[in-house]
């Protein structure tokens, strides 16, 4: 079975289509605007959500005050989609097309291939042969700093759904989780920041294999107690000896730990 390649993916300031706006979309619409992405939406029929991130008043048209920051809709255009909307910029990171009718789905799909290519990247809602790429079942953990994905490639997104909900009863206490991304994040900045960003390879090699070795010595228990400014010390006079071989496993759950 030939498998999908799940990745992060980074959508800042980068035009997105939307075609529809409707039940379909609304399942769509709220991975979107968390990402930062300029969002274009075009549907005859906008569901009263879509105005609620939105210019004030406003039923269609662009929102001349957008910014990344803000997670608004940049552009509304309240009609079919024609051809001529695929110009409305330059390029589209990403287009979306959710509308009940598969033909005209299929149509589209067909118009946006044509035009950009087998590169360009399209989602067609319920669809799975005109999708290359998938939407999966998305669980944000640690105030956000945590994301999982869970994908069917297209066979149930139900599942998915179920299955991710399994994982978020695993991960009940939020908090810790929280403290533990903020302090990984701190410790590998502060690594690159000792080692001068060193791009030679043996510097990054040494990098990701100490703080690889470091994190599974804590795991998942103990990652939200780290005391950075120790292990940093640790690091420093690991990393100018060359060695990779970390103090014994009871001195690292009690020298570099900050209880409170």
């Amino acid at each position: 079975m030939v498998q999908s390649l799940q990745l992060a993916h980074r959508l800042e300031d980068l035009n997105v289509l939307l075609i529809g706006a409707g039940k379909i979309a609304s399942t769509r619409f709220p991975k979107l605007l968390p990402t930062g992405c300029k969002l274009t939406v075009v549907a005859r029929e906008i569901d009263e959500t879509f105005y609620e991130s939105f210019v004030s008043g406003q039923l269609e048209g662009t929102n001349e005050g957008w910014s990344s920051a803000k997670q608004e809709i940049y552009r509304i255009v309240r009609d079919e989609f024609k051809t001529e909307y695929l110009e409305l910029e330059n390029y589209w990171h990403i287009i979306l097309v959710c509308i009940s009718d598969i033909g005209r789905s299929e149509s589209i799909y067909s118009e946006c291939i044509l035009k950009y290519g087998e590169s360009q990247l399209i989602n067609v809602a319920d669809v799975p042969k005109f999708c290359n790429f998938y939407f999966g079942s998305n669980l944000n953990l640690a105030d956000d700093k945590l994301q999982i994905l869970v994908s069917s490639n297209g066979a149930s997104p139900r599942f998915t759904a179920l299955v991710r909900n399994e994982i978020a009863k695993t991960f009940d206490d939020d908090l810790e989780l929280s403290i533990a991304m903020t302090k990984l994040k701190e410790l590998r900045s502060e690594i690159r920041r000792l080692t001068n960003a060193s791009r030679e390879k043996t510097d990054i090699q040494f990098r990701m294999e100490w703080v690889r070795r470091c994190t599974d010595i804590y795991g998942l228990r103990y990652c939200h107690l780290l005391d950075v400014e120790s292990l940093l010390e640790l690091f420093s006079e690991m990393y100018s000896n060359r060695s990779l071989t970390f103090p014994p496993k009871d001195e690292m759950l009690t020298k570099y730990l900050s209880v409170n």
